[in-house]
């Protein structure tokens, strides 16, 4: 019997121990503030379709390369978070190559791009570009200025 008590009281005791609630600690509180201050927006090209080589340059600096597509495979999830790059920038450019480097002396009579410039998990516009030239190297270029896009999304 008293084995039967002394089992019952343990399973009360732990029963309380597990209800009772801690206070939040401190460095829970921090890190939910550091979140709020450092709150920034987040800003992505992400192509849908390539042929062949897309490059995304941000002030004239060429920030990524993507892989060619070749053989007509040009659907592609290309998504590039420009967000760190574009704090003091003003110039976002998205140029396709058509073809493989060196650009001479080939023939490649289709390019094709499709894209989104998402800000904020919105889509901000919409490209899709395509062509049945024999145009060889750059086939397209846009430009944008990021102060547009952000007003573009307001």
């Amino acid at each position: 019997m008293k084995a039967y008590l002394i089992i019952i009281l343990i399973f009360c005791l732990g029963c309380v121990s597990k209800t009772k609630k801690s206070p939040p600690s401190e460095s829970a509180e921090i890190e939910t503030k550091k979140e709020s201050k450092t709150e920034k927006s987040d800003f992505y090209v992400k192509f849908t379709k390539v042929d062949n080589r897309a490059h995304v340059y941000i002030d004239d600096s060429l920030i990524y390369k993507s892989d060619y597509t070749l053989g007509g495979a040009n659907e592609v999830a290309y998504e590039v978070d420009i967000s760190s790059y574009i704090n003091n920038s003003e110039k976002l450019k998205v140029v396709l190559y058509n073809g493989v480097e060196p650009y001479d002396e080939q023939v490649d009579t289709y390019w094709e791009i499709m894209y989104d410039l998402i800000l904020d998990g919105e889509v901000v516009d919409f490209i899709h570009e395509q062509e049945q030239e024999n145009i060889v190297g750059v086939a397209f270029e846009s430009e944008y200025i990021i102060e547009e896009w952000r007003l573009n999304a307001k």
